[in-house]
């Protein structure tokens, strides 16, 4: 395909745009995005229009690029580049409001597991995954396995002393 859109740039003469969309733990890695700055060099678009996941997606592993760190791989795609994806914030997404706030606090009294979490504040566990990941990328949560169960861990917890680990504990996940 990259050899096929570097000949068709040869012969191209009008304007040519390239969209690249940004993955979260994929393709918005900056080795992957320097890889990725290699090939745009290659077929020499006009412009670059870079674009991460902002609608549900229909792969559990795509999760957008925040708007920070999107400005920041931006800068290593060239001049042209241009971002074209569209964030829409409301006030249940900021950190620490909403179910965030609520999983924070929890987990500040002790780990927990998903299902504690999901079961404890009554919240869908699709939500809970999708807020607890937005709490380990502002490293306000962290992940600790103890006995093969999944326990996420406020922050301030990992120095203190025993585990506090929730009284009904998870078998299997």
């Amino acid at each position: 395909m990259i050899r096929g859109l570097v000949e068709f740039r040869e012969v191209f003469q009008n304007k040519l745009w390239l969209e690249v969309l940004l993955v979260s733990g994929s393709t918005a890695i900056i080795s992957e995005v320097k890889k990725i700055a290699g090939i745009i060099k290659k077929i020499r678009p006009d412009k670059v229009q870079i674009n991460t996941v902002v609608r549900p997606p229909s792969e559990k592993f795509a999760y957008a690029v925040s708007p920070v760190h999107l400005e920041q791989l931006a800068s290593l795609l060239g001049d042209n580049a241009e971002i074209i994806a569209e964030f829409h914030r409301t006030d249940s997404e900021h950190p620490l409001t909403g179910a965030r706030e609520d999983i924070l606090t929890m987990l500040r009294r002790r780990p927990c597991t998903l299902n504690d979490i999901v079961s404890g504040l009554g919240i869908n566990g699709n939500v809970a995954v999708k807020d607890i990941d937005y709490l380990i990328k502002l490293n306000l949560v962290s992940v600790k396995t103890v006995h093969n169960n999944t326990f996420f861990v406020a922050q301030h917890e990992l120095n203190d002393k025993g585990s506090g680990a929730c009284a009904n504990h998870e078998r299997s996940q």
